[in-house]
């Protein structure tokens, strides 16, 4: 078997590491690199990545260079895509903002899950009722059942998206 291809069929699982390993690790990247990052900076760099060290360790890099926090480009779609959620619930938005984003989001190869979750993730982080969260937690609970069920997991998603439209305008 080709060495390349050995390597993604290991069946190895590596835990992330913990907040304070990154932590010590970021502390230590700047210390070599001689370069200072404030302990405010330093939390937020490690905050907005949720444990991933390589998006962290992007992260790092851009902000040493411009000094100011990166976010990817997929992060303020899902945050476009939640604010037309929660603000203008109105589905007749979905084939003109909605589906090219998931398009992109295809192009790009990311995950139909790390959309649900991130959705979900700013959801639950927006200022809404209770009763919202609910239904939230039960719309995304049932299309992330079905997304690992189904065929074409970016349909669900899209799914997923207008069942939250209906709760959040049905409320309204």
């Amino acid at each position: 078997m080709m060495k390349p291809l050995r390597s993604r069929c290991l069946d190895i699982r590596i835990e992330l590491p913990t907040y304070d390993e990154v932590d010590r690790l970021i502390t230590n990247i700047c210390q070599q690199e001689h370069t200072h990052i404030t302990q405010k900076d330093k939390e937020m760099i490690l905050n907005s990545n949720n444990g991933n060290l390589r998006t962290t360790l992007i992260t790092l890099f851009v902000y040493i260079q411009t000094k100011h926090l990166f976010k990817p480009t997929w992060k303020i779609s899902c945050e476009l895509i939640v604010k037309t959620i929660v603000v203008t619930p109105n589905v007749e938005v979905i084939p003109k903002l909605i589906r090219p984003k998931l398009c992109e989001f295809i192009e790009n190869g990311l995950s139909p899950s790390l959309i649900l979750k991130e959705i979900f993730t700013l959801c639950m982080n927006s200022n809404i009722d209770q009763l919202y969260k609910l239904g939230v937690v039960e719309i995304i609970h049932k299309f992330d059942k079905s997304l690992k069920q189904g065929q074409n997991p970016w349909i669900h998603v899209e799914n997923a998206i207008t069942a939250l439209m209906t709760l959040f305008s049905a409320h309204k």
